[in-house]
């Protein structure tokens, strides 16, 4: 009776251990997440006979926009085939808009939302086959700051490191400042880590373990500019035709020439 017992104790621990461990390989190989930028419209359209559909996707907001954001939605009139008869849509799973926003015969529904660097939407549509819902995702320009420097850079299969650049700091750009660092991507699917080392007037403010690091998705970090800049860039390796761009930003100060096409001091070479 006792080994019959441990016997079932042991096979109901096995048990549990393999779905734990499938479950985890299911979740390590999802396939990734496809990427957009803000202020893209989707379409979540029905196709299937089943009635429904439903997506997710990560939504990233470029260092150009800020708050407020919004989100602006729209399907048919009432009485037209193409109109939806549910629709809700999660940011980072709190519920922005839901089938009750299109009671009355609402077509169209507006919302102020609250948006991260990196943001999870999740999307579920049901109605009539070729039914479906427009969604925009919008965000006000950024006139808080002003860019300093830019700089785009080719990643390198040996990893040979950049040519040194040079740039002033901008008479109208006050400090804090920061630097943004965009890493490339595959097919707006997967992203690329390169292993790079960036140096700013000879001390390192971005690691290789900050470069590899997977969220954000877009690197920030606060840094200090003097009058006359040196950026170094070691070993951006990774596959050809993949280029990575870092910013330097600023305060705009009174004055600042603009507000939306600043104009920015030229890089020495």
């Amino acid at each position: 009776m006792r080994y019959a017992l441990k016997l079932s104790f042991y096979l109901f621990v096995f048990v549990i251990i393999t779905a734990i461990s499938a479950r985890l390989f299911a979740a390590s190989s999802d396939p990734p997440l496809r990427r957009v930028m803000l202020t893209s419209s989707f379409g979540f359209d029905v196709r299937d006979k089943s009635g429904s559909m439903s997506t997710e996707f990560m939504l990233s907001v470029q260092p150009e926009r800020a708050a407020p954001f919004i989100v602006q939605t729209k399907t048919a009139e009432p009485g037209s085939p193409q109109r939806i008869s549910q629709a809700t849509i999660w940011i980072n799973n709190v519920k922005v808009i839901q089938t009750s926003d299109f009671d009355n015969g609402v077509s169209n529904v507006t919302r102020q939302i609250k948006l991260n660097t990196d943001n999870i939407i999740r999307a579920e549509v049901s109605g009539p086959i070729n039914s479906g819902l427009w969604a925009l995702f919008t965000g006000a320009l950024d006139t808080e700051h002003g860019q300093v420097f830019r700089g785009d850079y080719w990643l390198t299969e040996d990893g040979q490191d950049a040519t040194i650049k040079k740039f002033s700091a901008h008479p109208y750009v006050k400090a804090p400042f920061e630097v943004i660092v965009m890493r490339p991507w595959l097919n707006n699917r997967t992203q690329l880590y390169p292993p790079a080392t960036i140096i700013l007037n000879g001390q390192i403010i971005l690691s290789p373990s900050d470069m590899q690091q997977k969220y954000p998705t877009i690197l920030t970090r606060e840094v200090d500019l003097l009058a006359e800049n040196t950026l170094e860039l070691q070993n951006p390796k990774g596959p050809r035709a993949h280029m990575m761009s870092i910013f330097f930003r600023g305060k705009r100060a009174p004055g600042f020439p603009g507000p939306a096409s600043p104009s920015m001091p030229e890089s020495k070479r």
